[in-house]
This record gives structure tokens, C-alpha cells and sequence, in this order.
């Protein structure tokens, strides 16, 4: 009979001897060995048999191998038990009782009659990517492509861009200590948009989100604006529920569409990063002839919409909607270097016009040949990329330091970027890229405290200038 224990197996009854674990040194069946002028382990056996191992090693040094080795054959209950306390000093006992050479660490781990041949263990499977939860199929989720599950795959962290992208968007705004990748986590004019299936009332339907910072809602039925709320970071927050008027509801098929039919409702998004934990409500996403042709916006915080009384009132927010166009808005405040992964991005989506404010945030860290070469990239990636679409170039907007500090480095840097922009873009030749100088678009008056971002007042007199603008390129 075998008893195993602790890795190691002992035949119990039959007088032949020990075996043990690959790993350790090899016994042979014999239970016989030459005598060992090294010890004596017939006494060895038998301390260990009475558990006594003191009494082992004297037996060992006496040198009696033969009795030693039926001594542990032999083995009762208290060698067995003290076997498990002390397996190096039985294991070595068992050794010297048979004829076997010392054992190498190498041979310790060879196959052999007595120890079989360990099995070499199958590198584990890699873990499979998680999948989004299945409450995404209700909605569209828009402006927001960075889409990951949570760790624990039951919702849904909302990015601007994918991780592939904000990898590579690594360089410090120096004062800010920001990345591009850091401004890519949060969401800006981002929308989760769906239309109630027949029958499904608007009360029964619930958004849940959660967020790391205050962020604001605005709510949208087409291009109707039907109120605004904000949720807070900490804690569970309580779900949103779309917000409208019953005469809306009532006439939503007899509304003449704007952009978007009527029936798209659309949740837009401005502020930390925000988890969507689960939908509520029979919903689909909206149809393709239900929704607008894309126009994406890259640039600073000033495209992010920074110092605008609500996201959608941003300039390229309103410039899209003067248009007729849906809007992608991937201002990137205290960056936007205009990084080749993000030119690389951006030419393999779908849109039908491309709007490039470029770039104020470059002044401070760049010369003004890394900004034509980066420029001259992006603007060429994306001409190639989608030949039949606008791409419109904005050079700096009108700024304090760069155009009132007229015995600093940034005025000189100011205009060698806006003359650099301008040539690169009447150097193109692709001739869907068009040049519009910033200080044409956008008075001092309208810009707010700092200087810097413009007001409510500079936004609109943005759109309404580069709306006009576009509309001239359009019918070439």
C-alpha cells in the first residue's frame, strides 16, 4: 500500500525501501548499499523510525548503510509522521542507504524508472479583453471612440480617443504638467444619443452615469434644446432622466427636422471622466438618415470651448450647427502639438469637414520649423486621406502676450507661426486646404479676462465669420 504525503511517497509493508519526489534525490528499490565511511544509516533508520532524529545523524556518521536502509523500509507510524516535519534529512538518509552516486541538481530532475518526468507546465491562457456590457447596443455613443469597459466589465469608461492614440499624445504642457493623452480622458461636447422604440414613454428611460469631476448635461431632442443639469463625482449617482415638454413629444413627428430628426435624443456631455454603468428604457440607436455629416474640430482649449457659457455654445460647435454638420470636437487644452498619431487618427475616421485651429499652446516649446513640419503633416495626412472635404486651417487667434507684449519672445513667435501656417497651406498641393487667419475672425472685444479664450460674444463672432467663410469654399 502507498501512502503520499507532503510530495512524497512511501511504501508502506514491503521492506524495500523510499521513494521521492522529482527534485530530490532518487532512491532505488533495493533498500541495499555499500557501507559509507561517512556515517552509519541502519542507526540513522532507526532514530528516524523512532523519531529521534538526533539519534539519525549519529547513525549516519557511524557508517552502516544496509540495516539503515531497512531501518526506514521498516518506517512506523512516527517516521512517517516525522518524514512530513523533516523531508530533506529523510530524503538524504534514503540516498546514502542505497548504491546510487550523489545526484546532481540536473539529474535531480531527470526521468527515471522511479520518478517520472515532470510535465513542463503550459504558459496560462492570456486573458481575453473584456466586452462591453450589452446595455451600449441601446445608444450611439458619440464623440466619445476611446470606449472601454470597466475592470469589472460591467460598464463602460467614456474617452475622446483610444488608448492606441492617447499613448502617443505624451508631451508635458510645461506649466501645466498636462498631456494631450490626459485631455483625451475627458469628455468635451461628447453625446450618447438614441431614439425611444413605439410605445416606450421618455420617464421610463435612465441614464446611468458616474463621473471624477462636476460635469455638465445638456439636453438635445434634434437640435432642440430642452434643459440642463449637472452630476456631481462620489458616491452612486442617481440616474438621468431626458428632459422635455409633452407638447414636444406630441409634435415630434410634425417638427420639421434640423440637422437631426427630431425623435434623436441627444445627451451631451462636458466634464471629468465619466462612467456609464447602465441604460434603462426600450431605446435604439438613431439611424444613419436620422443623423447629420460630420465635421471634426481639432485644437486648444479655445476649440475645447474653454470660457463658453455651455459646451455647445463653443465656436466650432456653433459654426457645425450654422453648417448643417455634426460636430466631433477634439480641442485638447494646454496642448494640441499637433501629433503625428493624432494626424494618423484622424485620416482613417469618417467626416466631411475638418477644422484646424493650430496652435497657440506650441508658442512656449517649439520653434517655429517644428511647428511647420508638424503642420505641414497633419494638414497633408488629411487632405490625402479625405480629398473631397474641406480642410480648413486657422492660424493663432488674437492674444495678449503674443500681440500686445510686443518685446517678448511670444509676439515674435505669434506671427512666425501664423505666416508659417499660411505657407504651408498655400503650399499644399491638394486643393481642399484652405488658409483663414485667426485675428480675421475674431476681435480683442471678444475676448474674455485672461485674454486669451474668447467670450460668449467671441465665439459667435467666430461662427458667424468662419460659417460665412466655409460656405464661399464650398461652392468652388
Amino acid at each position: 500500500m502507498m501512502h503520499t504525503r507532503s510530495g512524497m511517497t512511501i511504501p508502506q509493508g514491503n521492506g524495500r525501501g523510499a521513494q521521492c519526489s522529482p527534485g530530490r534525490p532518487t532512491c532505488n528499490e533495493s533498500g541495499r548499499g555499500s557501507r559509507s565511511a561517512a556515517g552509519r544509516p541502519r542507526r540513522a533508520g532507526a532514530a528516524l523510525a523512532a523519531g529521534r532524529p538526533g539519534r539519525a545523524g549519529a547513525a549516519l556518521a557511524a557508517g552502516r548503510p544496509r540495516r539503515a536502509g531497512a531501518a526506514l523500509a521498516a518506517g512506523c507510524s512516527r517516521a512517517i509522521r516525522w518524514a512530513c516535519l523533516s523531508m530533506p534529512l529523510l530524503c538524504l538518509a534514503a540516498s546514502l542507504a542505497t548504491a546510487a552516486p550523489p545526484v546532481t541538481a540536473a539529474e535531480s530532475t531527470a526521468p527515471t524508472a522511479q520518478s517520472p518526468a515532470p510535465t513542463a507546465k503550459s504558459p496560462a491562457p492570456a486573458a481575453e479583453p473584456l466586452a462591453l456590457p450589452a446595455f451600449l447596443a441601446k445608444v450611439q455613443l458619440h464623440n466619445l471612440a476611446g470606449a472601454e469597459p470597466t475592470e469589472d466589465g460591467q460598464g463602460v469608461k467614456l474617452y475622446r480617443l483610444p488608448k492606441a492614440v492617447r499613448d502617443q499624445m505624451v508631451e508635458t504642457n510645461k506649466h501645466s504638467g498636462a498631456t494631450g493623452a490626459d485631455q483625451m480622458l475627458y469628455a468635451r461636447h461628447s453625446e450618447i444619443r438614441f431614439v425611444l422604440n413605439d410605445g416606450e414613454k421618455v420617464e421610463n428611460v435612465k441614464i446611468h452615469l458616474q463621473t471624477t469631476k462636476p460635469a455638465e448635461v445638456v439636453f438635445y431632442w434634434g437640435d432642440v434644446l430642452c434643459g440642463s443639469t449637472r452630476i456631481q463625482p462620489g458616491g452612486k449617482a442617481r440616474p438621468l432622466v431626458p428632459q422635455g415638454h409633452g407638447l414636444l413629444y406630441s409634435l415630434m413627428d410634425q417638427i420639421p427636422r434640423g440637422r437631426f430628426a427630431t425623435r434623436v435624443c441627444r445627451i451631451v456631455l462636458t466634464g471629468g471622466e465619466l462612467t456609464l454603468t447602465g441604460i434603462e428604457g426600450d431605446v435604439r440607436p438613431p439611424t444613419p438618415d436620422e443623423l447629420a455629416p460630420v465635421m471634426v474640430s481639432y485644437g486648444t482649449s479655445i476649440s475645447q470651448g474653454a470660457a463658453a457659457s455651455r459646451a455647445d455654445l463653443a465656436w466650432n460647435a456653433l459654426t457645425a450647427r450654422a453648417l448643417g454638420y455634426d460636430f466631433v470636437n477634439l480641442g485638447c487644452s494646454g496642448t494640441a502639438y499637433c501629433e503625428p498619431a493624432v494626424a494618423d487618427y484622424l485620416a482613417a475616421q469618417p467626416w466631411e469637414l475638418a477644422v484646424l485651429e493650430i496652435s497657440v499652446n506650441m508658442v512656449g516649446g517649439y520653434s517655429t520649423e517644428e511647428f511647420r513640419t508638424r503642420a505641414a503633416y497633419l494638414i497633408d495626412t488629411l487632405a490625402k486621406s479625405h480629398p473631397d472635404a474641406p480642410i480648413v486651417c486657422i492660424s493663432i487667434f488674437p492674444w495678449g502676450v503674443g500681440d500686445f507684449w510686443t518685446n517678448g519672445e511670444a509676439y515674435r513667435k505669434t506671427r512666425e507661426f501664423r505666416q508659417a501656417l499660411e505657407e504651408v497651406c498655400k503650399a499644399s498641393a491638394h486643393r481642399n486646404v484652405h488658409f483663414v487667419s485667426g485675428p480675421e475672425l475674431l476681435s480683442v472685444s471678444g475676448l474674455s479676462q485672461d485674454v486669451l479664450h474668447p467670450s460668449d460674444q467671441g465665439m459667435i463672432e467666430i461662427a458667424t465669420k468662419l460659417a460665412a467663410r466655409i460656405r464661399e469654399m464650398q461652392k468652388k
